[in-house]
């Protein structure tokens, strides 16, 4: 008896971790107290602003969700904007954890490895634009000769190429997870087609199941072989 009772105790104990592990904790805090009273939306990838998923009131410049874990999920924190204010929307991936998230003009988050990841992508982001604009601006200084500009031309060449590099690899190091669909869904146009072959047919057609958009970018894509209207994945 006491050997049953001792194993049932070990299972509850067991299943309760499990779900605890199975859930995001959703911390949020906003810098302007002007958005207290106001709502802060959860939405999908493929919805129009109306809809939403889960909404929480803004008290005392903070918001709290606890939701379903899941490393495919991506979703947006969208805070209700103001007459005279708006906050920077967050995306970030349902996986189990906590994470903090600061939403201001410019909004960040922190806490789990992929949650992580997508603020680190973020940031090359902003330095590859950063620099692109800066090119861009020196190419259409006044006066500037054509040898120059040739130069600054290909040096930008070369800074599109190392960043998609760059995400590439983080693509290919993600593609169990909802960061690497993110990530494909991103820059599919701008990947080439073995490359865009190559992660559909590792990923086995899940990035096509679970995200509207990739669906439709591979189904208008002519590159992408397709067999009575249906995507083919094989060789």
């Amino acid at each position: 008896m006491r050997k049953q009772l001792l194993f049932s105790l070990i299972c509850i104990i067991a299943i309760t971790a499990c779900s605890r592990n199975k859930t995001l904790i959703i911390e949020g805090n906003i810098n302007n107290p002007a958005f207290n009273g106001s709502k802060v939306f959860i939405v999908g990838p493929d919805v129009v602003n109306e809809k939403y998923e889960d909404s929480a009131v803004i008290r005392n410049n903070k918001f709290r969700f606890a939701i379903q874990a899941d490393t495919m999920a991506i979703r947006t924190i969208r805070v209700q904007p103001l007459s005279n204010a708006a906050c920077e929307d967050v995306i970030f991936i349902k996986e189990a954890g906590t994470i903090k998230v600061f939403m201001s003009d410019r909004s960040h988050s922190s806490g789990t490895r992929l949650n992580d990841l997508i603020m680190t992508w973020k940031k090359l982001n902003l330095d590859y634009d950063s620099t692109q604009n800066y090119l861009s601006y020196a190419a259409g200084t006044p006066g500037m000769d054509s040898f120059s500009i040739d130069s600054i031309t290909k040096l930008s060449g070369n800074v599109d190429s190392v960043y998609l590099t760059k995400i590439t690899a983080m693509l290919d190091q993600n593609l169990d997870n909802g960061f690497g669909m993110f990530l494909f869904r991103f820059y599919y146009d701008q990947l080439s087609v073995d490359t865009r072959k190559s992660i559909l047919q590792k990923t086995g057609g899940s990035y096509i199941s679970k995200d509207m958009t990739i669906w439709r970018k591979v189904m208008f894509d002519p590159a992408i072989p397709k067999e009575n209207g249906q995507i083919k994945l094989g060789n």
